[in-house]
């Protein structure tokens, strides 16, 4: 519920940022309505600058998130609590996510690696094996392909 009492400095932070998007778009305003003249666009770029405006603001005054990071992630009612179990299970997705790019790297240094020993026993140049559908397509099988390949 949004009845409950917010900390003055969780207040004083909204309505600071609150003021500098308004800044910002009444800055956006002054360029784009000339432009607007100009170029007889309509009123298309400034309507989208206050509605920009105006989502900001709606998601800087219902925004949870940003009640967690004033508080310096101290959960102070459920809905904050709830969202802080959201930003740790996204953290953990990120863990997660940087361990298989990890994983992938560590199989790429290992191809090159085979590469280059390859080449270096006198192989060729290394080629990089079909997929297994490409085998059956046209081949029916890998063997079938190997003999054609030899052939």
């Amino acid at each position: 519920m949004q009845d409950q009492q917010q900390p003055e400095s969780s207040q004083n932070a909204r309505v600071k940022v609150t003021s500098s998007i308004w800044g910002c778009a009444i800055g956006m305003m002054g360029v784009c309505i000339p432009l607007t003249a100009v170029t007889n666009s309509g009123p298309a770029l400034p309507i989208v600058v206050v509605g920009g405006a105006a989502l900001a603001t709606i998601a800087v005054w219902t925004g949870e998130v940003v009640s967690i990071v004033l508080n310096s992630g101290r959960a102070h009612n459920s809905t904050s609590a709830e969202s802080k179990q959201q930003v740790d299970a996204l953290n953990g997705r990120i863990l997660e996510l940087e361990e298989r790019l990890a994983n992938v790297e560590t199989i790429d240094r290992f191809e090159q690696h085979l590469a280059q020993k390859s080449i270096s026993a006198g192989r060729g140049t290394p080629v990089a094996p079909l997929e297994p559908t490409t085998y059956a397509a046209g081949y029916g099988s890998e063997a079938a392909y190997q003999t054609a390949k030899h052939d």
